[in-house]
């Protein structure tokens, strides 16, 4: 092991030796692969072409929105949207209060149209 020299030369030679050595596939052994391979091939014949049938509006609408995995995730913003909508978080509460200055009533209700009715039977006037 200490006589690195040595073994190095005799690696090389083994290896040379071996590269020397190109071994042929035999004339039979290549028939066989290749009637194999036709047989193969015989097999896999294209079907004939099918016309195909006419896509819908709502078909062709999802691809151009990108599939159903575009449609997911923009249903999943569209359901983020409406819950933070209808109960949001108390920060976002407290940064309107904070940026409006006003009483802490602003952070459960908020007019945002002062004024319009909706026309609803409970309100004054509504019929």
């Amino acid at each position: 092991m200490t006589d690195k020299a040595k073994h190095d030369s005799t690696l090389d030679a083994a290896f040379a030796a071996a590269r020397a050595q190109q071994p042929e596939p035999s004339a039979e052994l290549m028939a066989r692969v290749l009637a194999e391979a036709e047989d193969v091939q015989a097999g896999l014949a294209r079907p004939p072409e099918r016309s195909r049938p006419k896509r819908g509006y709502l078909r062709q609408f999802l691809d151009a929105m990108g599939g159903w995995p575009a449609m997911t995730g923009l249903a999943a913003a569209g359901v983020a949207g409406v819950w933070l909508g209808i109960s949001p978080v108390v920060g976002v509460s407290d940064a309107l209060v904070n940026y409006l200055g006003t009483g802490d009533t602003l952070g459960y209700a908020v007019d945002v149209m002062p004024g319009a009715e909706l026309g609803l039977a409970w309100e004054e006037g509504a019929l």
